[in-house]
């Protein structure tokens, strides 16, 4: 990296005298760099090198541009690696939390009064429940297929997995703006792709 700059890879760029990074490095007649207003300071009282304790040949300072450019360099760059690290933990916390949303909840809510009214009213009371509770989440979802109930699965859905959903296809569903700018709900989206709804419900499992 130093040496792209054309920087003496050796070179410090630690004040000798503040020990800290220098803003504004200068180089003083003894050749060595010091930050201009710590090495200011000692020449309005010293005719000495701060370093080596010998007198000085003048107290004329040379800005070391050179340097200043390579500080500058360093700490542009570290702010943008402090950006990519935080944006990497931020992206592995989100994966984390999707992980564990997955995890623990149904696409399906449990059978509550309305479906399984619906239900019953297909396939009988005797087997509405049991043929509920023995699919999974695909399974349901063609259950309300096979039932032609599906254009009612969004009112099934679980809140989690819908904002999953929502997140998902968020993208396609901006892309879709009516003539009015207005781009339709998750509900309008899920309700228009039916074809799409199984791969949805495939695609919360992936994490598991």
């Amino acid at each position: 990296m130093f040496s792209n700059l054309n920087v003496d890879k050796e070179q410090n760029i630690i004040c000798p005298i503040t020990q800290e990074v220098m803003q504004d490095p200068v180089i003083a007649s003894d050749g060595t760099t010091y930050e201009r207003k710590a090495i200011e300071d000692w020449l309005a009282n010293h005719d000495t090198s701060p370093l080596t304790g010998k007198p000085l040949a003048n107290k004329e300072l040379t800005p070391n541009y050179a340097l200043k450019n390579c500080i500058k360099d360093l700490i542009e760059q570290q702010n943008a690696e402090s950006k990519l690290k935080s944006r990497i933990e931020k992206l592995e916390e989100d994966l984390s939390t999707i992980k564990q949303t997955t995890q623990c909840f149904d696409l399906y809510a449990s059978l509550n009064e309305k479906p399984k009214l619906m239900i019953t009213s297909k396939i009988g009371q005797d087997k509405a429940q049991i043929e509920w509770d023995k699919n999974d989440d695909k399974g349901r979802y063609e259950l309300l297929k096979t039932l032609e109930l599906d254009k009612d699965s969004y009112s099934y859905l679980k809140l989690d997995f819908k904002q999953t959903l929502s997140d998902c296809t968020q993208l396609q569903r901006h892309a879709l703006k009516n003539d009015k700018e207005v781009h339709p709900s998750t509900e309008e989206f899920w309700n228009e792709n039916p074809d799409l709804r199984l791969k949805w419900i495939g695609e919360s499992y992936k994490y598991k």
